[in-house]
């Protein structure tokens, strides 16, 4: 794992972060994204309970008074937005010299912000691990420092199948998904595009390859081993093996780009050594704002 994983580089990158999604929401939960509902902001709409990471500011004291509990306002036309962030920890994210794990959790955390500072609410779940362990139900700025906390102590390990995975949650209502991964296991991520697409989820897909694949330096004869499965291929690198390889490489990305047009899902490539701030500047590039 990275020691200081999140830097003084980290926090500098995210002062230009913003989030923009496609879908209006439609909740009747506070926050700070605006929705197609009428009536205006300071309306007041209804109250609900309070949930840690609400803005205290919102607190019914009146109510407290009465009941002995906490209940905030909501307002007609604050809304808040739900993120679902899954990050792959299986194994095959632990290559490179820059990690893809380290890029995927330190994107995990870049997205993480933009919701928490929009007021919205987020869940987090590491994808390919066995045991149950997420963040859940989160909203609020000071929140972002458990979900940092959560990011540098979560271990990578274990197998990811999209389908399986997200066929495994409830996701309630509309909102929208963020899959960061390397994609080996492809094989069951159009299934799993069209069962959030029947969830009404919006679906943008991170996909972190390390610079050693996508230009590899091996020469002569190798042993590769399959970080997940354990499985040993002897192969001989030579000029005509690095070209095939390279055609592989370019199908299987085509592959994504196609997918995800398909599927309607934003697309977004990087390196692993790639600074957020491009990440963020291709994110934004094709995501207009509401």
């Amino acid at each position: 794992m990275a020691k200081n994983l999140f830097d003084a580089e980290f926090f500098s990158q995210l002062s230009h972060a913003k989030l923009f999604t496609k879908q209006r929401m439609n909740s009747a939960m506070n926050g700070g994204r605006k929705s197609s509902a009428k009536g205006s902001s300071v309306e007041f709409s209804d109250f609900r309970e309070y949930m840690l990471g609400d803005d205290i500011r919102r607190i019914d004291w009146n109510a407290y008074g009465r009941m002995d509990r906490f209940f905030v306002k909501l307002f007609m036309e604050e809304k808040e937005g739900l993120f679902h962030i899954f990050f792959d920890t299986s194994d095959s994210m632990n290559y490179g010299e820059t990690s893809k794990y380290d890029q995927a959790r330190k994107a995990a955390a870049m997205f993480s912000y933009m919701v928490l500072e929009n007021l919205d609410r987020m869940y987090l779940y590491p994808s390919g691990r066995q045991k149950d362990s997420r963040v859940s139900g989160i909203t609020g700025r000071q929140a972002f420092q458990k979900v940092l906390k959560y990011l540098e102590e979560v271990p990578s390990g274990g197998v990811t199948d999209w389908n399986k995975e997200l066929r495994n949650h409830s996701f309630g209502r509309r909102g929208t998904v963020i899959l960061i991964s390397d994609f080996f296991e492809c094989e069951s991520l159009e299934e799993a595009l069209r069962f959030l697409a029947f969830q009404k989820q919006e679906v943008i897909l991170v996909q972190i390859l390390a610079k050693e694949e996508l230009h590899p330096e091996q020469e002569g004869h190798c042993n590769l081993i399959d970080s997940e499965n354990g499985k040993e291929m002897r192969v001989t690198v030579n000029h005509g093996v690095l070209e095939q390889y390279e055609r592989t490489l370019s199908g299987f990305l085509d592959h994504m780009r196609e997918l995800s047009k398909r599927c309607q899902a934003s697309y977004i490539f990087c390196e692993s050594s790639d600074p957020l701030t491009k990440l963020l500047y291709d994110y934004q590039r094709q995501i207009p704002s509401n």
